[in-house]
Order: structure tokens, then sequence, then C-alpha cells
């Protein structure tokens, strides 16, 4: 399965959830079920994120842009 950014308001604030999802379309439907906007595919999740340095911050915004 694929991972899709999806965000909801809520209580005067936009928050962010990850959407598992077989393709666009399917995550499309599961969004709407759901009540949240579709934003985007996540094209890689680094978990490490925060402790990565330059390279690998640009590595994964590039790789999440380029999907």
């Amino acid at each position: 399965m694929k991972q899709f950014a999806c965000r909801y308001f809520y209580e005067g604030s936009w928050w962010g959830i990850n959407l598992s999802a077989y393709d666009w379309a399917d995550a499309e439907a599961r969004a709407r079920t759901l009540g949240l906007q579709l934003d985007s595919e996540i094209g890689a999740i680094d978990p490490a994120f925060e402790d990565a340095g330059v390279c690998g911050r640009l590595w994964t915004i590039l790789r999440n842009i380029t999907r």
C-alpha cells in the first residue's frame, strides 16, 4: 500500500494525517469517506528525519516533490 498526505480542519487549526491506500483513486475514496482533504502521495518517509543531516533532509524533500 502507498501512503498519502491528508489534512482536516478541527477547532481552528489544520491537522495532518497519513492515509494508506492502493492508488490515488482509492485514497480519494477513503479520504472522502473520512472527511479529509487529500493533498499528495508520500514518496519517502524517513523516520530519522529530525536527526538527518542537510543531505538526508534534502533527499527526502526532493523525493516527495518528484512523486
